[in-house]
């Protein structure tokens, strides 16, 4: 065990205890793991989180409260829980989830890369995260930037639509959109890690798109749609990567670090000036005792925010303590190692 790891099991809470011991070290003691999970589940905050998605309503999914699906569950994950903990494991019925979602593709599209994440492998799982590589991949090989409509054909659209740029409806049909969401990357990072040759490079093919200038370019959540009668609806869960720009583009500090470790998986985002300039930010901040400390704005918890706008970075630490030193000590480390740099 490296003196990184050591410090933060020594000033660290349940959460990043639990989590060095269970992914970092890889050799940890079974008795220590055991011991952290037990003050893991004890903790509070982490019995909050479980009855809240034991208890979820199965048709809440999509929204900014913390009770719906698409933040209560990420919110378990980021504690350090997966199905290898029967505690979490007994919160969900997932053959009731998988047969209740099975004809809702917009359900599919959040729920199905989640549970993926979380650890379930039920095959109907398996096969929509792939059908999604085969549906995106086919789109992102040609390395077509030109995903808005024609202007002329939508000067009529309603006020509320008019600073967002109308997305071809070819790119968007059914909910199955060509366009690759920030939910399908959730998925995406998890099959990479098991992935034959066949679909490791599709995933490359869509990582390459969302690296190149021109869809950082895009408007922020992509835009909107036009639907029958001429109606139109906002869309959005683009994966943009924060950054990129300075002066287009998401800015958020919070999603920032949050977006490079949902990225660092993929050896092409490695690789990136994009990847390789957080690297030298992160070098900054560093200590003489080889921590980390980020500014707050990188560590943002609210208590009503998208979890995939970063808007629930912390890790169980006390916020009136000096949280920011081990909450980035572990997640720069976490994306180190994730990126097979540390």
């Amino acid at each position: 065990m490296n003196t990184t790891h050591q410090w933060l099991l020594d000033h660290a809470g349940p959460v990043i205890r639990y989590r060095i011991l269970n992914e970092l070290c890889e050799n940890s003691d079974d008795q220590l793991r055991n011991e952290a999970l037990t003050d893991l589940l004890a903790l509070p905050e982490m019995q909050r989180r479980l009855s809240q998605l034991a208890n979820q309503d199965i048709d809440k999914i999509h929204g900014a409260t913390s009770d719906c699906f698409e933040n209560a569950l990420p919110m378990v994950l980021d504690f350090g829980l997966n199905t290898n903990v029967p505690e979490f494991f007994r919160c969900l019925n997932i053959d009731q989830l998988i047969s209740y979602y099975e004809n809702k593709e917009g359900c599919q599209q959040i729920m199905y890369p989640l549970l993926y994440r979380a650890g379930y492998r039920n095959i109907e799982l398996v096969n929509y995260i792939k059908k999604r590589i085969d549906h995106v991949s086919e789109f992102t090989d040609k390395m077509d930037f030109n995903i808005y409509d024609n202007e002329e054909k939508h000067k009529g659209r309603p006020k509320t639509y008019r600073d967002r740029p109308v997305v071809r409806k070819e790119l968007l049909v059914d909910e199955n959109y060509k366009l690759p969401t920030i939910y399908d990357i959730i998925g995406f990072a998890e099959l990479y890690k098991t992935a034959d040759e066949e679909y490791c490079n599709k995933i490359d093919s869509i990582i390459r798109y969302i690296l190149a200038p021109e869809y950082n370019k895009f408007v922020i959540h992509y835009g909107a749609i036009q639907l029958p009668n001429k109606r139109y609806h906002a869309i959005g869960w683009d994966c943009m990567l924060p950054l990129f720009y300075a002066n287009h583009g998401h800015q958020s500090l919070s999603m920032y670090l949050h977006r490079l470790e949902m990225f660092s998986v993929f050896p092409c985002v490695v690789q990136s000036a994009w990847f390789q300039t957080a690297l030298v930010r992160f070098e900054q901040c560093k200590t003489t005792k080889n921590t980390y400390i980020l500014g707050k704005d990188y560590l943002i918890e609210l208590r009503n925010y998208c979890w995939f706008m970063a808007g629930h970075m912390g890790l169980g630490e006390d916020r009136r303590r000096y949280y920011q030193e081990i909450e980035s000590t572990f997640r720069i480390i976490k994306i180190k190692r994730n990126a097979g740099v540390c």
